[in-house]
């Protein structure tokens, strides 16, 4: 963005622990982990007074009231039935009422009067002569009454912090610990593998307690649990240790609400950049300033196309065209330097078409491909049908990261003809409105209220040489750049608009130095949790770090800043 400041080299990634990323929710709150603990539990705690409330109670006891409270309702002679119904105990025999008529609140007050006098040792139920039938529970036992969350809050809502893990390999590795499907599991957003990155997840209990799916997840329990293998530690024991498999989580509560992905405002990011050169502190000084002040171009980062030999965007432009057989074929190829289980999974189904074998030796992390064969395999041939078991997430990556992929190209074709400054037929956002500049409009606006739209259905594209940039990108593709929608609704450009130049926020960094590429430089949440300390390396201090932090907006790449920084000047980088 500034030509003029001298250019700083340095290594991203160097570690996973060089890359922080904390994600920003809805309400501009940096989602934090600090709380690890097994958490209180009010529903436990209720639950726990209920059993011990049953196993004190004399099912065959009638109270000393209850006559007196239930004979105004039901009269004497069903009062009486009920008593001896009681004094019995457990049995398959049955009551009924008299007849009650059409009043459903009436109806209503006796089922709770029946539970209230009674402990709810009796199963009650309506019958279309609107007669109540009054039956022992099952066991003899009053069921548990329902808390009010049990109504009110069927969502646990928790912190992930993931240290080195795919996103979707995290997200299919809590579902097999809690037990649920992954499709129950939602996140806002996914985060960097190589990175230790912190985010919300939301789950359907169902029945599940917070206490529940803490110990599911920390795989911990009773030393009673643990001498019979049924957990790997105990909870004081799941307090002391790093979470399993690289995962840990807390800051769990119940929730009256969901939330999808997209659901989120950005990231806060925490980066050190190893082995830096420049001329001089006074430098990298200058180039920050500049790039908290001005930003940068809002480049989609690699990430977005994958660093496979075959991209996620030339999957997506398969998905457009059509073509399930070869996007299905493109997601099973062979690929270099991948595992010996991957390769020999995908040989097994692409030599011998054994699907058994295959998804045996596929790791779970290989959603897509696990998928794809696990359909076809049942269902021979149907491609489509294949690509709709993948989960939805997914499904949209492939046709997102094609309209990322026309998005960078018309950016820099932009930027190469008219730079910085504003011109006539550019899209802008103005306020709420989108619309082209007009001529003699172009001082109204700055280059920070420039959009660049993501091609679609129902997009306002620019005039002149950008917008046949776009048709002439999209034709080149065999695509109509006016009939994007295709019946499938994840294999549609429903297109959008995102900024061309992007200002970071909250833009803070310092110098440091440090004597060993292997010297750990940021502590994770979970470290300092745990009390862990960063290993002390003796030497001398000779190498040169910044340590920087800022906040993006949602789908904003910290790499594309980085590259803003470096100019080029990149020594490694190990994403």
């Amino acid at each position: 963005m500034d030509k003029n400041v001298s250019a700083v080299s340095g290594i991203i990634k160097h570690r996973f622990t060089d890359f922080f990323v904390n994600e920003i929710d809805k309400k501009d709150n940096v989602v934090r982990l600090t709380d690890i603990g097994l958490p209180e539990d009010e529903l436990v705690e209720s639950r726990e007074k209920a059993r011990l409330e049953v196993e004190k109670l004399d099912v065959k006891s009638w109270p000393e009231d209850a006559t007196e409270r239930l004979t105004p309702k039901l009269g004497p002679t069903v009062t009486e039935k009920i008593k001896e119904l009681t004094l019995k105990g457990p049995s398959d025999e049955i009551v009924m009422t008299n007849p009650l008529g059409d009043d459903k609140e009436a109806r209503k007050e006796v089922h709770d009067l029946l539970r209230a006098v009674l402990g709810g040792r009796f199963e009650t139920s309506s019958t279309q002569s609107s007669e109540i039938s009054i039956k022992w529970c099952r066991g003899g036992r009053p069921r548990r009454e329902q808390h009010p969350y049990d109504k009110e809050k069927p969502y646990i809502h928790f912190v992930l912090q993931k240290s080195n893990r795919d996103s979707s390999d995290a997200v299919n590795h809590l579902s097999r610990m809690i037990k649920v499907k992954d499709k129950l599991m939602n996140v806002a957003g996914t985060k960097d593998k190589r990175g230790i990155t912190t985010q919300r997840l939301c789950i359907k209990r169902g029945n599940m307690t917070l206490q529940d799916v803490w110990k599911r997840v920390n795989n911990a329990g009773t030393e009673n649990q643990k001498e019979k293998k049924k957990v790997r530690r105990t909870i004081q024991e799941a307090l002391q240790e790093r979470g399993e498999r690289g995962c840990r989580i807390g800051n769990l509560t119940y929730e009256s609400e969901n939330f999808a992905l997209g659901d989120l405002n950005g990231n806060r990011f925490g980066i050190i950049l190893r082995d830096v050169e420049s001329d001089g502190e006074d430098t990298i000084n200058a180039s920050l300033k500049v790039l908290a002040e001005r930003g940068f171009i809002n480049y989609f980062g690699m990430q977005r196309f994958g660093t496979s030999v075959i991209p996620t965007h030339y999957i997506g432009w398969l998905l457009l065209n059509s073509d399930w057989e070869g996007a299905c074929d493109s997601i099973l190829r062979l690929r270099p330097n991948e595992d010996d289980d991957c390769v020999k999974g995908r040989k097994a189904w692409l030599d011998d078409k054994n699907g058994k074998e295959a998804l045996k030796l596929l790791p779970r992390k290989m959603v897509a491909e696990r998928a794809i064969i696990e359909h076809l395999h049942k269902s021979n041939r149907d491609f489509l049908g294949a690509l709709s078991r993948i989960p939805r997430n997914l499904r949209t990556m492939y046709v997102h990261a094609y309209q990322s992929y026309i998005w960078n190209s018309v950016v820099s074709e932009r930027m190469r003809t008219f730079g910085l400054k504003v011109v006539a037929g550019d899209v802008v956002s103005a306020g709420e409105d989108v619309k082209r500049v007009e001529e003699g409009e172009e001082d109204k606006y700055s280059i920070y209220d420039v959009l660049m739209p993501l091609p679609g259905h129902g997009v306002l594209y620019p005039t002149g040489k950008l917008g046949e940039k776009y048709k002439e990108m999209l034709e080149m593709d065999h695509l109509d750049y006016q009939k994007l929608w295709r019946p499938q609704k994840e294999f549609s450009m429903e297109g959008g608009y995102r900024k061309i130049v992007h200002l970071p926020k909250d833009v803070t960094w310092s110098v440091i130095q440090y004597a060993s590429d292997d010297e750990q430089l940021l502590k994770s949440a979970e470290e300092e949790l745990l009390g862990l300390d960063l290993e002390t390396v003796e030497g001398e201090r000779k190498h040169t770090a910044v340590s920087m932090a800022f906040n993006l907006g949602s789908s904003t790449y910290a790499t594309m800043l980085l590259r803003e920084v470096l100019k080029g000047n990149e020594k490694r980088n190990h994403s």
